[in-house]
């Protein structure tokens, strides 16, 4: 067999493994249809998060229920808050998806928190995100949100509002990667408050 045929056929498998999945998963997106016309509809959706699991990790993308946030349309998930008492904050964290960082993406999480009848307690969190490289662990982005009382549920979703944007990866000089519409995340409760 021809020797450059191959290199040519390897290098093109290679260089599509490198592609942006980005434009991919926003047209995924765009395609999906919504899942329900209000937050009350959430109550069929929800997954229990309890305080002793300690940390969740999940995916959000395709296969989530997809909702018209006031941000736009989303991929999300809501999870259903344990009984608590003192004061609690979540912490969110979300991993760099993709093993080329400037085609990897990011999922940057939004919260929005709703009481027992499925009502807004506050208008959208935009969690102040923490750069950390753990060595075995990746890239990734984590912060905290404090809860209040009335929050029993916590619905985390992203703003399309992000894809055209990049997120800056301080691993290197002018490294980069995109906010994507799905990702990898993990959800932890910790005692206190910041």
């Amino acid at each position: 067999m021809n020797k450059k045929l191959v290199w040519v056929a390897a290098t093109i498998l290679l260089l599509s493994g490198c592609a942006s999945q980005t434009p991919m998963l926003v047209k995924s997106l765009n395609e999906e249809g919504v899942c329900c016309p209000s937050y009350k509809e959430f109550v069929f959706l929800f997954e229990p998060l309890g305080l002793d699991a300690g940390t969740r990790f999940f995916k959000i993308g395709p296969g989530c229920p997809a909702f018209e946030f006031e941000e736009g349309k989303s991929y999300f998930r809501v999870f259903k808050l344990p009984h608590r008492e003192g004061d609690y904050s979540i912490e969110i964290t979300t991993l760099l998806v993709g093993s080329w960082i400037p085609k990897a993406h990011v999922f940057y999480p939004y919260l929005r928190f709703l009481d027992q009848n499925f009502d807004l307690t506050m208008t959208e969190v935009k969690p102040r995100l923490y750069f950390e490289d753990a060595w075995m662990a990746g890239v990734r982005w984590s912060g905290r949100v404090p809860l209040a009382p009335a929050d029993q549920y916590v619905i985390i979703y992203t703003s399309p509002k992000l894809f055209d944007q990049k997120i800056p990866v301080p691993r290197g000089k002018d490294l980069f990667s995109s906010y994507g519409p799905a990702g990898w995340l993990r959800i932890k409760f910790v005692k206190g408050v910041d």
